[in-house]
């Protein structure tokens, strides 16, 4: 008797274990399925950030260009639109480097934002790249930019 009991305690030892087992796996998916929606929110959100630096950057180079083709300058005015261009240009690298630095550390996928963001990368590095601030400050932009353009080049050279 002793030995019965003891089997259907096994049994339903087992018949227990399975069942949680079974439950952490849905768990698993859960969290699978929500750290897919996280990555994807992750990345609209950065895209979002990096369109307004850079539409907020187009807006105060126009804003400097119509001023510099007026008749009247005020130095006082044109040192502060070339203040807040400096200060939207930064907020542009800044957003840009994070989200190299997301793509180096292989948090976004490289193939989706390459496609985008390739050339306009490259367009910043050719045109800010050669100031030691820019290289200092913004490393993930040049690196990746830097991985990218050799990429390319062993691309089309085979």
């Amino acid at each position: 008797m002793a030995s019965f009991a003891a089997s259907i305690a096994t049994i339903i030892s087992a018949i227990i274990t399975a069942v949680g087992v079974l439950i952490a796996l849905f768990e698993l998916g859960f969290m699978r399925r929500d750290l897919r929606y996280s990555s994807v929110t992750t990345n609209f959100a950065l895209e979002l950030e990096l369109y307004k630096a850079k539409r907020f950057l187009a807006e105060k180079r126009s804003e400097l260009e119509k001023y510099a083709d007026g008749k009247k300058t005020k130095p006082m005015e044109l040192e502060r639109l070339q203040g807040e261009l400096s200060e939207a240009r930064e907020d542009y690298f800044n957003v840009l480097d994070r989200l190299c630095s997301y793509i180096l550390q292989k948090k976004l996928c490289r193939k989706d934002f390459k496609a985008d963001y390739e050339k306009a990368l490259k367009d910043v590095v050719s045109e800010h790249g050669d100031t030691d601030e820019f290289k200092e400050y913004y490393t993930n932009i040049n690196k990746l930019n830097d991985k990218w353009q050799k990429h390319s080049f062993r691309g089309h050279a085979t």
